[in-house]
């Protein structure tokens, strides 16, 4: 609606941290996503003083209404809440978005019957059309060890969450 451009137009930074967090795309950020977007930020754009430490309850703050996630409007509250976001450029935020982009495209890749997670087969499948692509040296050898590491909760599938993890570490 209107309320959205003109948030859109008073912080294009909210909007952008907020379409970074919201991985996939349902308009709301789970608790899980927000950790995981945190957990990024404060990997790779804030330093060790600027750090966001109690991720739990800063969700809980801006979570107002109980339900558990967060949306565009309960998130605005978070440059209130914590003044450490306002390091972070808008330009890293495009760049995270465009990883971000990225990320869900390979995600979408893999995922090949389209129900949300990667099996194993998919991930084997998806690593050798990926390793057709890559030059010999870059090539990714053991792809059962590669999917047990990110398969963080052991359930034989990768989630969007797990995935995201990847790139972190990268």
């Amino acid at each position: 609606g209107g309320d959205w451009k003109i948030l859109q137009e008073k912080n294009e930074k909210l909007v952008e941290l907020f379409e970074f967090m919201d991985n996939d795309g349902s308009g709301d950020i789970g608790p899980e996503e927000f950790q995981a977007g945190i957990d990024i930020l404060n990997a790779k754009h804030l330093p060790e003083n600027q750090k966001i430490k109690e991720v739990d309850k800063l969700f809980q703050e801006l979570d107002a209404d109980g339900s558990g996630t967060v949306d565009i409007e309960e998130f605005s509250k978070i440059l209130n809440k914590t003044s450490n976001l306002a390091s972070i450029e808008t330009e890293q935020l495009e760049v995270l978005q465009e990883t971000h982009a990225m990320l869900l495209a390979a995600f979408e890749f893999l995922d090949a019957d389209g129900n949300g997670v990667v099996d194993r087969n998919e991930f084997r499948e998806g690593v050798k059309l990926l390793n057709k692509r890559l030059p010999k040296g870059s090539q990714i050898k053991n792809s059962d060890a590669l999917f047990s590491m990110v398969d963080l909760d052991d359930s034989g599938e990768i989630d969007i969450q797990e995935f995201s993890r990847i790139f972190q570490a990268l």
